[in-house]
């Protein structure tokens, strides 16, 4: 046998090695695209769109949360106050009007 013959009944038997080997291995099926609405993919969605924009919203809320919190506080205690002088006498009446106007002076 000359040199080229070995060397073609390499190549041959490296071409039915892989032949082989490819036979072997599953055929990997191509999935359907899932639709767009289904639940899995909506909660993805959602879930990333929350990562993007809760560290923009940190900032806000803390910002609407401080203008917010006394207004909602003051209101509280009118609200409170108010029920206490229609249902009963409010001992600390007079205690209540000072801390007012020292609230609103600052």
């Amino acid at each position: 046998m000359s040199l080229k013959e070995w060397f073609e009944m390499g190549r041959q038997n490296e071409r039915e090695h892989s032949r082989k080997q490819r036979m072997r291995k599953p055929k990997i099926r191509a999935g359907r695209q899932q639709s767009f609405l289904s639940p899995s993919t909506v909660v993805v969605g959602a879930g990333v769109v929350y990562e993007i924009v809760r560290p923009k919203l940190e900032g806000s809320i803390q910002v609407v949360r401080g203008l917010v919190a006394p207004i909602v506080c003051s209101i509280k205690w009118d609200l409170r106050k108010i029920t206490n002088r229609i249902y009963g006498e409010d001992k600390d009446f007079e205690v209540y009007r000072n801390f007012y106007e020292l609230a609103m002076k600052k």
